[in-house]
């Protein structure tokens, strides 16, 4: 049935998050342990703020809730730029960019989670 693709797609999803996630602890663990990736808070608050929203959504769909996945969505895609507008010419060093590639992943699968709970809505 209809219900149950989108559950799978869901599942497959959510393991590929998953998977994406420890990729990301275990570069920054293995690879970065004495960087410093104290100009990420901002990203990963917001990427921390999709993920709460889009498990209540999941429980509880609501516009709202909906409405605040979008609009976290669009402060991680716009992060690196107003970063730069705020801080002048900021260059990203090469471990934060190694981390914003992987948190950029997280986002799109959180995104592609919610219009797949979007779907299963209507």
């Amino acid at each position: 049935s209809k219900k149950n693709l989108g559950l799978e797609r869901i599942k497959y999803l959510l393991e590929l998050l998953g998977d994406e996630y420890k990729n990301m602890s275990m570069h920054i663990v293995k690879d970065l342990p004495q960087k410093s990736l104290k100009n990420l808070k901002d990203i990963v608050e917001a990427i921390t703020k999709q993920m709460d929203e889009l498990y209540h959504l999941y429980y509880d769909f609501n516009r709202e809730r909906l409405s605040a996945i979008s609009n976290a969505y669009l402060d991680v895609r716009l992060y690196k730029a107003n970063k730069a507008r705020m801080q002048g010419e900021y260059k990203w060093t090469k471990e934060e960019a190694e981390v914003i590639n992987h948190l950029s992943r997280i986002g799109r699968y959180v995104k592609a989670l919610t219009e797949l709970r979007i779907e299963m809505e209507f």
